[in-house]
């Protein structure tokens, strides 16, 4: 029979940049409940493929061991998200896969890490977590008022077919080690006098993802950029990763652009104002 489905497949990053371990409990007994002998069980690693299955195995052959250590990044200058699949074979019975956790590996990067439009993704990852609002970035020609971002023409957005949805934004490791006033700031644009949508906020660092912030769009000005600024100063001398929950409620959208990590600065101006969008081009 098939053995059982291994428990607690995980993921971590090694103090070296790059080299993860995979590791996993033990499996047991099959499927049937019937023991197994713990030389008859063996198990295999996968990473994704092009179109993101778990068909490519990091291990030339399959192992007895619980755990296993390899280099999963070819440019150690890179950040990347990395997520396995394990395997467990009772002699030549493949057993189901499980998938680890993901995990953003690599070199954190400096102070500031700003996303503003496409091309900031050629030097930063931007990861797309859990939700069901469609995630995009816009420009001026998406709406027929259209509006640009603060500083260009293009802002990420959320667009919700069913009403109240939300969708979550990955940041890279960044690295928080010699900061003096670290802080998270971004803008997000009101639609409309009602608009409530809403950005959460959490924060990943030594493992741990804690929520530290949510902004609410309700006292912000109609029409206009809001800047927000979150001080990280509690996560000084640290790396972490940055979760950026974007909600929407009554509106169908909700935007967000120029947010960035970096050294506080006291004098920015809060509201950028444009027109209001009104009819979206198919």
């Amino acid at each position: 029979y098939a053995p059982e489905t291994p428990a607690n497949a995980r993921v971590i990053e090694q103090y070296q940049s790059g080299t993860v371990t995979v590791s996993w409990d033990a499996v047991t007994s099959d499927t049937k409940k019937n023991s197994l002998k713990a030389e008859n069980v063996t198990y295999m690693v996968y990473k994704p493929d092009e179109s993101g299955y778990f068909t490519v195995p990091v291990l030339s052959e399959a192992t007895h061991e619980t755990s296993v250590t390899f280099d999963a990044l070819e440019d150690l200058t890179q950040q990347e998200f990395a997520q396995f699949a394990v395997v467990a074979f009772n002699r030549e019975v493949e057993g189901k896969a499980v998938s680890t956790n993901s995990l953003t590996i690599g070199k954190p990067y400096a102070m500031p890490m700003t996303i503003t439009n496409p091309e900031s993704l050629q030097d930063y990852v931007l990861g797309v977590g859990s939700g069901f609002a469609k995630l995009s970035f816009f420009g001026t020609e998406s709406f027929e008022d259209g509006f640009p971002g603060v500083d260009d023409d293009y802002f990420l957005g959320i667009y919700s077919y069913y009403g109240r949805s939300s969708a979550e934004l990955l940041t890279g490791n960044v690295s928080l080690i010699d900061a003096v006033n670290p802080e998270f700031s971004f803008y997000m644009y009101k639609l409309a006098d009602d608009d409530d949508s809403h950005i959460d906020i959490s924060v990943t660092a030594n493992g741990v993802t804690t929520p530290v912030a949510s902004f609410s769009n309700t006292d912000n000005m109609t029409g206009q950029w809001n800047q927000k600024r979150l001080s990280l100063e509690q996560y000084k001398g640290k790396n972490i990763q940055l979760v950026i929950k974007i909600c929407t409620e009554k509106m169908a959208y909700a935007f967000i652009d120029n947010f960035s990590v970096r050294e506080s600065r006291k004098h920015d101006i809060g509201v950028v104002g444009f027109n209001l969008p009104t009819v979206v081009n198919a």
